[in-house]
């Protein structure tokens, strides 16, 4: 397998030089094309990644280079990722997971723990509960052979008190409801994205590319952060609202007001 893979290696830089001179392309073209940087494009072809601002820059960035030239975008971040990427930023497979839940940078809650103390607690909170009300009850039935009737600190009439709706302090607060988040490819090469929840270092939901018209969905309580690598293949569906994101930015909060500019990592 070590000598399958040493012949199958290659020269990212080379490779994207190549390809674009048979195209007949320079620099300004594939830029206006790819809306990558022009340092960004020739860094590429020089093999100096460090220069992008991040790995997960990178490996957008190589993908949608790759594509719009005409070749295997997924090979290209693979041979970065065997060659040139620190073992802590590798994610392993680039391509959309249908369960990313599983994955090392899975969304969903932490699992539980000391459940067991918490019920304890909630069990010994009950039983208190019930000692008071049994004094309360022998309380009240004492007091019953008296002329007058005990009233509330309130100064409300003994028994139930049901939630009245014209008094505001007893309505049921209403709970937040989620936002739902839908992003769609468009145009010619749709856009690769990296999506958090929350903020740049919130857990990783999705990463991947979104074809031009395939959809990804997602749902949150509060916000989502995104890395969008080519911003014009890209729309933002906000509970229905649809939003075509600034091209002078790669960096986005998406929250149930609409989409706005965050800062780059």
């Amino acid at each position: 397998m070590g000598r399958h893979r040493a012949s199958t290696m290659f020269e990212i830089g080379n490779t994207l030089l190549e390809a674009r001179a048979r195209r007949n392309l320079d620099i300004p073209s594939c830029e206006a094309g790819t809306k990558i940087r022009a340092k960004y494009l020739r860094a590429m072809e020089e093999e100096q990644f460090e220069v992008l601002p991040s790995p997960t820059y990178v490996r957008g960035f190589l993908r949608t280079y790759g594509e719009f030239l005409g070749l295997d975008g997924s090979l290209l971040v693979d041979e970065y990722e065997s060659r040139f990427a620190r073992p802590e930023d590798r994610i392993g497979d680039h391509r959309p997971r249908a369960h990313p839940g599983r994955s090392s940078g899975r969304v969903g809650p932490p699992p539980r723990k000391r459940r067991g103390r918490r019920t304890e607690a909630q069990l010994l909170w009950l039983a208190i509960g019930g000692v008071m009300g049994i004094a309360l009850l022998v309380w009240l039935g004492a007091g019953n052979g008296s002329s007058s009737t005990p009233q509330l600190a309130t100064g409300l009439p003994p028994g139930p008190v049901t939630p009245s709706s014209q008094d505001p302090t007893l309505a049921t607060p209403e709970r937040p409801q989620p936002i739902k988040v839908q992003l769609i490819g468009i145009g010619a090469y749709g856009s690769y994205v990296d999506v958090r929840q929350g903020s740049a270092s919130g857990r990783q939901v999705f990463t991947g590319l979104i074809a031009p018209a395939a959809r990804q969905t997602f749902t949150t309580m509060s916000s989502i952060w995104l890395l969008s690598s080519n911003p014009t293949g890209l729309q933002v569906n906000v509970d229905g609202k649809v939003s075509t994101l600034p091209t002078n930015q790669t960096t986005f909060l998406v929250t149930k007001s609409g989409v706005k500019t965050a800062p780059s990592t």
